[in-house]
């Protein structure tokens, strides 16, 4: 038994963070126990058996999940991904979807965010308009839940700060836009003001 599912001895994904592509959705309930038979593992819970193809488990966590730093992108195409988050507002993050783009952090450490900090550029504030700002205690790929709407007030080219009312903390957060043009990140902060 093992708390870590891998390829080769490259670490994949914590056993809590796999998304269960039956339900779409994270596994959250107590494990008692993971075993492995061929190409598949076994996961015995608290509510019952969960089974993961793990050649499809792998392809999804490497083809669907992309990092950079503490920045992730998901189901999103990513250019210069480190750039949204490398507190320069003139390097950029180019992202693009087919029909929706996520940007987040991986905060390490479960933090209560009341405010998003973010530059626009070339033209994209009016792509954010609308988008979700989301948290998940979970991972990347599951559990979020949104707390705020993006308004219309995005400048271009400035930096701006969305404030919002939370004492939930959690450790990933992201932006989901509502259409998959692409945008571009000259800087992208979650805090606590």
């Amino acid at each position: 038994m093992a708390s870590y599912l891998d390829d080769n001895n490259r670490y994949i994904t914590p056993w809590y963070r796999m998304p269960q592509f039956n339900y779409y959705r994270v596994y959250t309930y107590g494990m008692k126990g993971i075993n492995q038979k061929g190409e598949y593992a076994f996961i015995r819970s608290l509510s019952g058996l969960y089974i993961y193809h793990l050649p499809s488990l792998i392809s999804y966590m490497e083809n669907t999940v992309s990092t950079a730093k503490n920045c992730f992108t998901v189901a999103t195409k990513a250019s210069h991904l480190e750039s949204a988050v490398d507190q320069n507002d003139m390097t950029y993050a180019v992202i693009s979807g087919e029909d929706r783009c996520i940007l987040g952090i991986d905060l390490g450490i479960p933090e209560a965010i009341n405010a998003l900090e973010l530059v626009p550029r070339k033209q994209s504030a009016h792509r954010l308009t609308g988008a979700y700002i989301q948290y998940s205690t979970f991972s990347e790929t599951g559990g979020f839940h949104n707390i705020h709407t993006i308004k219309a007030d995005l400048k271009n080219d400035q930096r701006t700060t969305v404030s919002f009312t939370n004492k939930k903390k959690a450790r990933y957060w992201r932006i989901v836009t509502r259409t998959g043009e692409p945008i571009v990140i000259g800087d992208l902060r979650f805090i606590s003001k």
